[in-house]
This record gives structure tokens, C-alpha cells and sequence, in this order.
């Protein structure tokens, strides 16, 4: 049986990310500062998988990957994003159609295509905090599915209750690939579109950030019952 979402409704209309249509209703909604910078994220070298691009290319000739937003999730950007997450399981989980939401705030409720969470100790099957990465899948409207993915990253911002994390989001099609971060209340856009090639080793500087985060804070973590211990 098809798992059936859950969506708030306030005043008869229905209220999740999709609620906001462009970055500019985010920031007036949650006061968010917004710049583009050509050095917001820098590459590090990735290869992807001869996995990945033998079977990315026997799919190209055999149908059209593009042909819907469906189909581009599936058989372009869910594969690109897991090959390159493959390296940062450890710590790291990776969740399609997740939902999360912010109790209150109703604004802040919905699916995310794909998020990156921390790895929980008790297993893939618990969401631990903090919420790293939000990616946001869209056929073409870049300026929408921007606005999504930044009501969702105010969203991951709040769940993880701590405004100085970063948190990191993606908007592509599976053609071209758009990045940003936002950390407290300032949002910063990569000042560039990737391809899909160019994109892996900006996806690999994504991965890597999210799991120094994961690290750091478990390590924290485990300082904690030392800590009391020695009070």
C-alpha cells in the first residue's frame, strides 16, 4: 500500500515547501539574507564509478532519461548522488520522500526529493539530526524548486537547533546542477550552473562537508558522558 502523505492545511490551503514559489517569499517569511559567490563551495576530485558509467550510458541508448522529472530522479540524479554518497556511509544516511517538519511553524512541513541526515547508532532506519544536505529534483523550474529547497533548509536549520550548522542543498534536473548553503540566517548561492559532469566533485565537497559536520558532532557527543563524569 502506498504510503499516504501528510500535509497541513490552514484556511483550506494546503501548506508544505511547495508553498513557497521562489527564494524571495523564504527570505521575507524568515528574514534571510541571499548572495551568489563563485567560491561558496570548491571541487575535489571525483571519478565517478565505472559502475556508474557503464551502466548510466547502456541506459542513454536504451531510453530517454530526461523525458520526465519521474524518470530523471530515478535514473540520473539517484545514481549520481549515490555513487558519490557510497563514500561517506559510515556516517551519513541518505532518504528519498522523507517527511520533516517543524512543529511550530506550518509553513515548514513536507518531502524533501532527498536529504542527507547524520547516521543514527541505532540503525538506517532512524533520522538522527543534524539534517545536512536537501536536494530538490525538478524537471525545469529552477526558480521554484530553489524556493522549495530553501524553505527545507530553514526547516533542517530549525529541526537541528543550531542556526551556525551549515546545511547544504541542491536543485538539478540530472542536466544541470545548482548549489547553496545556508548558515544562520545568510543563504549563499554558487555563482555558476554545473553539468552533470562538472557536478561529481562539487557533490564529493558536499558529501565531505556534511560528513566532517556528522563526525564532529558525534564526537561531541561522545565527550559528553566523560564530561559529567568528571564534574
Amino acid at each position: 500500500m502506498e504510503a499516504t502523505r501528510v500535509e497541513l492545511s490552514i484556511g483550506g490551503e494546503w501548506m508544505a515547501f511547495g508553498h513557497f514559489v521562489d527564494v524571495a517569499q523564504v527570505q521575507i517569511a524568515y528574514q534571510i539574507r541571499y548572495t551568489r559567490k563563485g567560491t561558496v563551495i570548491q571541487p575535489q576530485a571525483y571519478t565517478p564509478s565505472a559502475r556508474f558509467v557503464e551502466t548510466f550510458n547502456t541506459l542513454s541508448h536504451l531510453i530517454d532519461v530526461y523525458a520526465s522529472e519521474e524518470m530523471r530522479k530515478h535514473a540520473v540524479i539517484f545514481p549520481m548522488l549515490t555513487d558519490v554518497y557510497q563514500h561517506y556511509a559510515d556516517n551519513l544516511v541518505l532518504w528519498s520522500e522523507e517527511y520533516i517538519a517543524v512543529p511550530d511553524d506550518p509553513r515548514l512541513n513536507g518531502y524533501p526529493d532527498f536529504l542527507i541526515s547524520a547516521r543514527s547508532p541505532l540503525g538506517f532506519t532512524v533520522m538522527e539530526k543534524p539534517l545536512l544536505i536537501i536536494i530538490e529534483a525538478k524537471e525545469d523550474d529552477f526558480t521554484k524548486g530553489w524556493g522549495q529547497c530553501l524553505a527545507a533548509m530553514v526547516a533542517a536549520q530549525k529541526i537541528n537547533s543550531d542556526p551556525k550548522l551549515i546545511v547544504l542543498g541542491i536543485v538539478t534536473n540530472g542536466q544541470t546542477w545548482q548549489l547553496g548553503q545556508l548558515i544562520g540566517n545568510e543563504f549563499a548561492q554558487l555563482d555558476a550552473s554545473l553539468d552533470r559532469t562538472n557536478a561529481f566533485p562539487y557533490l564529493n565537497t558536499i558529501f565531505s562537508i556534511a560528513d566532517n559536520a556528522a563526525k564532529a558532532l558525534q564526537g561531541e557527543k561522545n565527550q559528553w558522558p566523560l564530561e559529567s563524569a568528571s564534574a
